[in-house]
């Protein structure tokens, strides 16, 4: 009986997002690292939808 473990391995991946979809969330991920912003991936916001990634930059701005 294989053991199964309740939390994933990559808790960003659910089935929910295609491979592309995964690998262009990575890529403006890492533009954005690159240009000092701090990111923060799956967001849920107030109105109860997602944000795939929420930026804030050195100056204070926040980038969705």
């Amino acid at each position: 009986m294989p053991l199964v473990s309740p939390i994933p391995l990559n808790p960003l991946i659910d089935g929910r997002q295609s491979e592309r979809a995964m690998l262009v969330r990575r890529g403006v991920q890492r533009l954005l690292t690159e240009m000092g912003a701090h990111v923060l991936p799956e967001l849920s916001l107030a109105t109860g939808r997602r944000a795939d990634l929420v930026a804030l930059t050195r100056h204070g701005d926040i980038w969705i």
